[in-house]
């Protein structure tokens, strides 16, 4: 996937990025503190979409409207012992 960032890109969509890594004990996604807005959604992507935050493991929720965005992408990077630099890729 290629991604090109613009600066003054002129749009009414936004979309808000979360990364999560998955806990080697249980297996679920591990998530930074967030609003309780943001940690419903989160949770529901866990628990209905089995959203893991596995490594290359996706979630997207358009027209959320969560915050401020319209989008919400939840980005998985791998075991929370594992995590490099190369899961950001």
């Amino acid at each position: 996937m290629k991604m090109i960032l613009k600066k003054g890109l002129k749009s009414d969509h936004s979309t808000l990025v979360l990364f999560a890594a998955k806990d080697a004990k249980s297996g679920k996604a591990v998530f930074p503190k967030l609003t309780p807005e943001l940690q419903k959604v989160a949770s529901f992507a866990v628990e209905d979409a089995g959203f893991s935050g596995d490594k290359k493991e996706s979630v997207i929720y358009r027209r959320a409207d969560l915050g401020g965005f319209t989008n919400l992408l939840l980005i998985g990077l791998g075991e929370t012992g594992k995590i490099a630099a190369e899961s950001y890729r």
